[in-house]
């Protein structure tokens, strides 16, 4: 044979091997004709109904461990109903949902940058309350996230917040102004103390002004410092929309700044810190946060402390990260200067909020120190809706070494716990303590 033809096979053999050789996967080939782009299509199965042959959606089942099997009947059986109802629902919308052609109803009034939602609020406490709220479009990041809102109950309580802020979570910095203002004409006061008796509520009227400016650094809000000022102006009178008045039940005097206001100046930094697997929803991993202020009065009342406040979280996953058990620690102190006035009685810890004691009405115990250890079992049941199981305990005292075990308020009870997907969640939570049950409907916390 002809030695040149064989030199000219090899010379063409080679490249051409080494290119197909070096070539990527054929899902990941692209080709450029002109300005067009052709990707090469995956590879098709031989049989469109046999999920064992080859193709882009291939994926063998699971197989259940035994111990697995065994942790999770219980918890099946006794939320099967649950799921029944959810896959009730699931098909019924599936079948009257598309039947609907028409655009998606929003309730509000949109703007290119805001838009406006009437929103309303009931409690035992305040009644109806009918508000507005004004914010910001999320697709517009080229001017500055506002939210402007606002309420007026049918028993005399007033709110209203105006919030600007510039800067995303993804910068590294970001800085705003806040104002609030509210009044409460039936505010419940139980008393100063650890034994603070549900019978032994009152009323009085509570109105708070507060202006604020901050600036947060990290573009991560889980590694991220906070700093703040600000000005905040409280008054306490007597109530008016219930009974019994707080100087019908208590002495005015054992009472601090009862019937005065306190101005003061306030200044702090804060963080968080973590360590976890995912921001919003963690099966595992450490959360730390921490924020300390000084208020010092702007008047003649020469009110002077240092608030501390520490927030401790753990996730550890119990044999699958669908099961949670979620710990916390949450301590909120106040230490007045040498030679300050004594704190009012409206700017102690209580027990409000993120604080409070489940089993409890809000703010049912206040003093200088507070403290709750928290512990909850959560499992999913189906498309992010959690059944929890909780036990708190939760104590007041004049000081941090007056905490005493054998003087702790006990909560135990279970609910459901819904993640949105802002970090806040929603909990319906049933509880019981010393006092009876008590039903609470949560949203916004982000625990």
């Amino acid at each position: 044979m002809n030695p040149r033809p064989r030199r000219l096979a090899w010379l063409v053999a080679l490249p051409l091997s080494f290119a197909i050789a070096s070539a990527p996967p054929a899902r990941a080939q692209e080709a450029r004709f002109g300005d067009s782009t052709w990707v090469a299509p995956y590879p098709i199965a031989t049989e469109s109904g046999d999920p064992t042959t080859d193709g882009p959606r291939v994926s063998r089942r699971d197989r259940e461990p035994v111990g697995e099997t065994i942790l999770r009947t219980p918890f099946r059986a006794v939320f099967y109903p649950v799921r029944l109802l959810a896959r009730g629902v699931e098909r019924v919308a599936d079948k009257v949902l598309p039947q609907f052609k028409g655009p998606p109803i929003r309730l509000g009034f949109y703007t290119e940058v805001a838009k406006l939602t009437p929103t309303i609020a009931y409690s035992s406490d305040t009644g109806i309350e009918p508000g507005f709220e004004i914010q910001r479009r999320s697709f517009r990041e080229d001017v500055p996230n506002i939210r402007i809102a606002g309420g007026w109950s049918t028993k005399g309580q007033r709110d209203a917040m105006a919030r600007v802020h510039s800067g995303l979570d993804t910068t590294m910095w970001g800085v705003g102004a806040e104002a609030r203002y509210k009044i409460v004409p039936n505010f419940r006061f139980y008393g100063i103390g650890n034994d603070a008796p549900e019978g032994a509520h009152s009323i009085y009227r509570d109105e708070r002004g507060d202006i604020s400016v901050f600036m947060r650094v990290g573009p991560d809000p889980l590694h991220r410092a906070r700093f703040l000022a600000g000005y905040s102006s409280i008054s306490s009178a007597g109530g008016s929309h219930g009974s019994p008045a707080l100087q019908d039940v208590f002495d005015p005097t054992t009472v601090p700044f009862f019937g005065h206001d306190s101005k003061v100046f306030y200044f702090g930094a804060g963080g968080d810190f973590a360590l976890v697997n995912h921001w919003r929803e963690p099966a595992y991993g450490v959360h730390l946060r921490g924020d300390v202020r000084h208020f010092e009065s702007s008047d003649r009342t020469n009110v002077k402390y240092l608030e501390l406040r520490g927030d401790v979280r753990g996730y550890l996953p119990v044999f699958a990260t669908r099961r949670i058990l979620a710990l916390r620690l949450l301590y909120d102190g106040v230490n007045p200067d040498g030679g300050s006035a004594p704190i009012p009685f409206y700017r102690l810890p209580a027990s409000y909020g993120e604080y409070r004691f489940l089993a409890y009405h809000s703010n049912q115990f206040r003093d200088q120190v507070l403290g709750i250890a928290h512990v909850e079992y959560r499992w999913v049941i189906t498309r992010g809706l959690q059944a929890v199981a909780i036990a708190q305990l939760g104590e007041v005292a004049p000081n941090a070494k007056s905490l005493r075990i054998a003087d702790i308020h006990e909560s135990y009870g279970i609910g459901l716990r819904f993640p949105l997907k802002k970090g806040t969640v929603v909990r319906g939570i049933a509880a019981q303590g010393s006092e009876g049950p008590q039903f609470l409907l949560i949203a916004g916390s982000d625990f």
